[in-house]
Formats: structure tokens, sequence, C-alpha cells
């Protein structure tokens, strides 16, 4: 087992995550998200790997990536009314579904937590979905804890 920041040699790797991870939340809210799709293209990631404002880590076993965190950095828009943070944004979280219930989640999270203790980072923020139940669980896990709800009243089309 491995960590390290993303490369080139990794997109397939990461594409297959992305769709593994797209089908997570098209099951869970298709009225949300479209199936067979992936967040990123191949071109796109390979424009992304290098950003060190928004790293992306790989998780490997061998040469296979089977986990991957793609974090943004983000800092407070309202400085007037906010403390000046540097926050690590982990805008998407997966590990391969052959390697899941087995403590790669939790080294990979642990490895990013150093990773942002390391970069000097304030705190790790992400968005799960309400209905996400083993995500929720495992963040928990991890000691995270809400920070904000974001609510929805879904509507009608055509009404």
């Amino acid at each position: 087992m491995d960590f390290r920041r993303a490369k080139e040699q990794d997109i397939n790797g990461l594409l297959n995550l992305l769709a593994q991870v797209l089908e997570i939340h098209h099951e869970l809210r298709p009225d949300v998200f479209n199936k067979g799709v992936t967040k990123y293209t191949g071109d796109q990631l390979k424009e992304m790997i290098n950003n060190d404002d928004n790293p992306i880590y790989v998780l490997l076993d061998g040469n296979k990536v089977i986990g991957h965190a793609f974090c943004k950095t983000r800092y407070p828009s309202l400085t007037h009314l906010m403390k000046p943070t540097k926050t690590l944004y982990i805008d998407d979280f997966v590990i391969d579904k052959d390697y899941r219930k087995k403590d790669f989640g939790k080294a990979l999270f642990e490895y990013i937590v150093l990773e942002a203790k390391r970069l000097n980072y304030n705190n790790i923020t992400l968005n799960v979905w309400s209905g996400n139940k083993s995500a929720i669980e495992f963040y928990e896990k991890m000691g995270l804890k809400p920070r904000s709800i974001v609510m929805e009243y879904e509507l009608e089309y055509g009404v």
C-alpha cells in the first residue's frame, strides 16, 4: 500500500474510481446524477494532476489505483466576517469497491490529515449526501462532524 500525489499514469485508475463513485451517487439520487459518465475526462485529469492548490491523492496496491481523494484549497470568501483559514476541501473521496470495508479508506483519510498538517491547513471539510449512510458513518469514525447543513425543497417541473 502506497500513498502519493496522482500522476498521469494514474488517469485510467482515477477514471475507474470516478465511475464507481458516480454509480453510488446515481443509485442514491437518480434525480440529480446521470448514469454512465464521469465527473472529469482524461484530458481534464491531465491538466488537474499538477495543480498544487487542488491536489489529487491516490492510494495504490502495487500499480493499481485503489483509492483517491480530489482536494481543493479554499479560503473564506467573506474575509471581513470570518477569520482567515486555509481549508482542505475533499471534493471526491472513494475506495475501489473490491477494497471497501478493509480500512483502506481510513488509511487514505489519515494520509490526507498528515498532508493537510504538513501543508499548514487549518481544517478539512467535505460534503456528503444525506442518504449515503455508510459514508456518513465512515466520516464520523474519522472524527468529522457536521459544520453546516444544506437543506432541499424539491419542486415538480411543469406544474
